[in-house]
């Protein structure tokens, strides 16, 4: 019984431990600033959103992450910043994040733009042991009542963008300071899960309506498998994105993004799983909706690939 436990035990810390430093968006085209504080203040104008994700529908206690932010640029464009909050919910566990973003941006002919960012991040970890489905009640091993922590990270950044491309490397969580308890002793917490992400993307015309950009999203983590994420998304008539997307030996996913108003827009994406795990599930879903504000006299349909 013991031993079921400890696999268990040990699974739900791997599993926690990814979710809250790694954490997927199949729509992270359009929510960069997750993975890089370079990339605060790139829409040239206030913009302001918030993202949902159930993670694999219909298994039991499944990752659920509502993610809100806004960021700017600031001081005549020659910096951005950018805030989020981030709730990220896995089995027993309850993770609440605060982040604040910080980019330098340096302007190059061509409208070309370097960005140099930094982030810091504030997060709560909560774990509720009276949720669990336990094995052996009577074991005197077992934590009961709820434990948890806190703890403060940096981050850091550089985005380099165009208005045909961009290319971007980050290190979100540079301090190797995991949140530890008693609960938590001998077992190692989930000090080595400290993701290090690169992305870049290029959109070129294929006609007088339709623009073609394929990205790229790499996620490492050391003694982890690579992650990587392909996308490949269409832009019709200045309005509508479709987008499909390969993440590695794990899902096929797709999402499409329309305008509301001129300053709304929303969009909806799915994930299908390629490994065992479809037979459980019936496959993930996501939902964003954002609003771009704009000052005076600008024009309302100037267009943000990126």
């Amino acid at each position: 019984m013991r031993i079921l436990y400890t696999i268990l035990l040990v699974f739900s810390i791997v599993v926690i431990g990814q979710a809250q430093s790694d954490r997927l968006y199949t729509m992270f085209v359009f929510n960069k600033l997750q993975y890089n504080p370079g990339y605060a203040g790139a829409k040239e104008s206030l913009n302001v959103g918030a993202h949902y994700r159930h993670q694999w529908h219909g298994v039991t206690g499944a990752p659920r992450t509502v993610t809100a932010f806004a960021h700017t640029p600031i001081a005549g464009g020659r910096s951005g910043v950018g805030l989020s909050l981030i709730s990220d919910e896995t089995g027993i566990f309850q993770n609440t994040y605060g982040k604040l973003d910080y980019a330098y941006r340096i302007g190059f002919k061509n409208d070309h733009k370097l960005s140099i960012g930094l982030g810091l991040t504030y997060q709560n970890t909560a774990f509720d042991w009276s949720k669990a489905e336990l094995v052996d009640n009577d074991d005197t091993t077992i934590p009961f009542g709820s434990r948890g922590g806190n703890a403060f990270n940096f981050g850091a950044g550089i985005y380099y963008s165009s208005s045909k491309f961009y290319l971007g490397a980050s290190i979100p969580n540079l301090l190797k300071n995991a949140i530890t308890t008693d609960a938590f002793a001998g077992l190692g917490g989930y000090t080595d899960f400290r993701p290090n992400y690169l992305m870049g993307g290029l959109i070129f015309p294929a006609g007088a309506n339709l623009h073609i950009k394929p990205s790229i999203l790499v996620s490492y983590i050391k003694n982890a498998p690579v992650d990587i994420d392909f996308n490949l998304s269409f832009f019709f008539m200045e309005k509508f994105w479709i987008g499909t997307s390969y993440r590695l030996n794990e899902s096929i996913d797709a999402f499409v993004q329309f305008p509301l108003t001129k300053r709304i827009k929303l969009a909806v994406g799915v994930d299908y799983a390629t490994t065992a795990l479809n037979q459980f599930t019936k496959g993930s879903g996501e939902i964003m909706i954002e609003y771009l504000f704009k000052e005076d006299g600008e024009k309302v349909n100037n267009i943000r690939f990126f």
